[in-house]
């Protein structure tokens, strides 16, 4: 289980980068504000994942082994 208290997004992301194995970009910069509450499944699929942020207004596109953060 992957879970997250208040977190920066900066470190969720790397987490689920290595938990996933995929690379992690950011379209404007790393967001310094943006936080996150919530925890996964290691057995989750990546995509029930960025679902999960984006009902938490953290939007993201992935293209095979690259998640790009928009804000």
């Amino acid at each position: 289980l992957l879970e997250f208290r208040d977190e920066a997004l900066s470190k969720v992301m790397q987490a689920i980068s290595r938990s996933y194995d995929v690379e992690v970009r950011y379209e404007s910069g790393i967001p310094t504000t943006k936080r996150f509450t919530g925890n996964f499944s290691r057995k989750s699929n990546i995509q029930k994942i960025l679902n999960q942020l984006t009902s938490q207004n953290i939007h993201s596109a992935f293209d095979g082994k690259v998640i790009t953060i928009m804000h």
